[in-house]
């Protein structure tokens, strides 16, 4: 199983988020006792409904790494 630890949502103040930009939540995982931070599109983070103090399988992780980097 794999922990999310916290997720940090972008703030882009009163100015809104500029046109034609993927908004992106950065993640913190821990795996196997270590920590790993993530910038994930938050579409992805609200679809999947992930929260911090989550538990989620290593499949989903795994699948969420890739979702990542075929936004790229």
């Amino acid at each position: 199983m794999v922990f999310i630890k916290k997720i940090d949502e972008p703030d882009f103040g009163c100015e809104g988020v500029p046109d034609n930009e993927v908004v992106c939540d950065t993640v913190t995982f821990v795996v196997d006792s270590n920590e790993i931070v993530v910038k994930i599109p938050e579409k992805i983070v609200w679809h999947y409904k992930l929260d911090e103090n989550m538990e989620i399988s290593n499949k989903l992780y795994l699948e969420l790494l890739d979702l990542k980097r075929s936004q790229n």
